[in-house]
């Protein structure tokens, strides 16, 4: 049974349903029902190419499975297809096919390619930067109950891009995306505790939203979790646990927490003074 064959390689895909995460018999289940011509299960072995699940990674084999599935009208692989050409993984870049493939998946109400289109718009990526076009697209999207949608639009509200300013607006947004375990939700919705925008202030509760955020793996949380190590808000000062969190942003390449980093190494702060390493970050 094909469909039998393409959930239980999702259950081990995302260790669902009683099932470990288990990357190897994920491919392998995905393999089997891709071979009898699931369309699903040709997606999702296409993801295990291109990420490294359970196989070695092969980026042109995952964009062709995806093109096979894109050919079917199968609108999950034609927005991870418009990513292929939008980062070069697999094709050769190109991010007018990418913006063509958003735009067909986000045609027939497809929220995260609406949500991507939206973003070429957001930041000027092939289209010229249009904030009211990315507003409206991040809302048909968020309304469906998209998470990333759901953060952008809360950007929106928060600075009047491309809508009227709304605090308590993008507080919902922020929530509801957190309500959902996105990371960037529960960063986010904590920057308004911090700040009080939109929210009373609460300082205490933004480190606890941060600490989730970070335990996910998200950078910006790791960072501004460090941050509040590393002049005391909402939590004692604590130089040790400050280069902890930042270490690990750096460790992922983000930006202010190599700096910051550079910064602690620099004045000997929460780790023996190096000023070789605080040069090199």
């Amino acid at each position: 049974d094909l469909d039998a064959q393409y959930r239980l390689g999702r259950s081990y895909f995302y260790g669902e349903d009683g099932a470990p995460k288990d990357g190897e018999k994920a491919f392998e289940w995905f393999a089997k029902a891709a071979e009898g011509d699931s369309i699903a299960g040709q997606y999702y072995l296409a993801l295990c190419y291109i990420r490294g699940i359970g196989t070695e990674k092969d980026m042109v084999r995952g964009a062709e499975l995806l093109t096979e599935a894109a050919d079917q009208d199968y609108l999950p692989a034609v927005c991870e297809l418009g990513l292929c050409y939008e980062l070069g993984h697999g094709v050769e870049m190109d991010k007018g096919r990418a913006a063509e493939l958003y735009q067909e998946a986000a045609d027939q109400d497809y929220a995260p390619a609406q949500c991507n289109l939206g973003y070429f718009y957001y930041q000027g990526i092939y289209f010229e930067e249009n904030n009211d076009a990315a507003a409206e697209l991040f809302a048909k999207a968020a309304q469906q109950g998209y998470p990333r949608a759901q953060v952008l639009m809360g950007e929106c509200f928060e600075n009047g891009y491309g809508v009227e300013k709304d605090e308590q607006k993008a507080v919902e947004l922020y929530r509801a995306a957190y309500e959902q375990h996105y990371p960037d939700g529960a960063c986010t919705l904590g920057l308004c505790y911090e700040s009080g925008m939109g929210v009373e202030e609460d300082k205490a509760r933004a480190v606890e939203l941060y600490q989730e955020a970070a335990r996910e793996g998200f950078p910006p949380a790791m960072c501004n979790l460090g941050f509040c190590y590393y002049i005391g808000i909402g939590v004692e000062e604590n130089p040790e646990k400050a280069v902890e969190w930042f270490t690990k942003a750096a460790e992922r390449e983000f930006p202010r927490a190599m700096f910051l980093l550079g910064e602690c190494y620099d004045r000997g702060w929460g780790v023996d003074q190096n000023y070789d390493r605080a040069f090199k970050l």
